[in-house]
């Protein structure tokens, strides 16, 4: 039992190293699980990773979206009056990803 965790933590710190911290004990047990086909629980990765003296970086989260400004905005011309009289005289799409200038 000893040496089956002392293996575990060489294979824990050789995985934190490799990924330069970002690994926690939850994906840490997911992808050495997946590895070594065995199932061991969170808590014992939880307790080798605080025996030594690893934790994750947390990483900042990115910002999702920045409002356009005044001059981007284009002209609302149908304004929502979306009945034609014939075919293909009224098209409309979104262009909120249309990236121009």
């Amino acid at each position: 039992m000893e040496l089956e965790i002392r293996a575990l933590a060489k294979e824990v710190k050789l995985r934190y190293d490799k990924r330069k911290g970002i690994l926690g004990y939850r994906q840490m047990r997911t992808q050495l699980n997946r590895k070594l086909k065995k199932k061991y629980n969170k808590k014992r990765y939880y307790r080798i990773m605080c025996a030594l003296g690893l934790k994750a970086v947390i990483r900042r989260k990115r910002a999702s979206y920045v409002k356009a400004t005044e001059i981007h905005v284009a002209e609302n011309v149908m304004n929502r009056n979306f009945d034609a009289n014939s075919p293909n005289s009224k098209w409309c799409t979104d262009v909120t990803e249309l990236k121009y200038g």
